[in-house]
């Protein structure tokens, strides 16, 4: 089985209250400042501590818990010159930081290990070893084996061709955009928001 909880204020958090970690950022007023100046490190108690009530009701010996990001956050000296939001548009992404946090603990995780270096590319492949399900062969990433316990672990599965582009839920998935009359080859449709663009390709219809 598998139990996923997100966490999104540690995100939100960041964008709104980072420039006023001390030092402040020039655009904030002293009395902007001095009210937030500690949100950013409460709310990380906050959830440092909702992650420990859950950890209370697992049994290491049973379950093996990932703790992950998406993505790290510039802080101190390393913090843009540029608010998060603005009459720029959101410049949101130039306060995330590659370097992330990934642990695992519990059953299959293998103390004292320092990972090697890892993407979120990698977190579904080891996600889908400790579940003993197959790889798809489109997967990017790969099992972090180094820290995990060989013993705690399935035997390796094989591999399928694609978990997207297979099976009854992506023939479901196809007849659904046949129907909205997408063609034969598929389209890419380009979703425009005031800052940014999103592509999304949507696959061709079952002939």
């Amino acid at each position: 089985d598998l139990m996923a909880v997100h966490f999104a204020r540690t995100d939100t958090v960041g964008h709104l209250y980072a420039d006023a970690q001390p030092p402040p950022m020039p655009w904030l007023t002293a009395g902007q400042a001095e009210p937030a100046s500690q949100v950013w490190d409460r709310n990380y108690g906050t959830v440092d501590e909702a992650v420990g009530e859950l950890l209370q009701h697992v049994d290491p010996s049973e379950t093996t818990v990932v703790v992950l990001s998406a993505h790290g956050f510039n802080t101190g000296a390393r913090r843009p010159e540029v608010s998060s939001g603005g009459p720029l548009g959101s410049q949101a992404p130039r306060w995330h930081r590659a370097e992330g946090v990934l642990m695992l603990w519990g059953r299959a995780g293998r103390a004292g290990q320092t990972l090697p270096p890892a993407t979120l590319y990698d977190v579904l492949p080891t996600v889908l070893r400790l579940l003993d399900l197959p790889l798809a062969k489109t997967l990017r990433g790969h099992p972090l084996e180094a820290a995990l316990l060989p013993d705690a672990l399935p035997a390796p599965v094989a591999a399928v061709p694609d978990y997207e582009m297979n099976g009854a839920r992506a023939k479901r998935l196809r007849r659904g955009f046949g129907r909205l009359g997408i063609g034969s080859k598929g389209v890419v449709q380009h979703v425009h928001y005031p800052d940014s663009t999103f592509a999304a390709w949507y696959p061709p219809p079952l002939t």
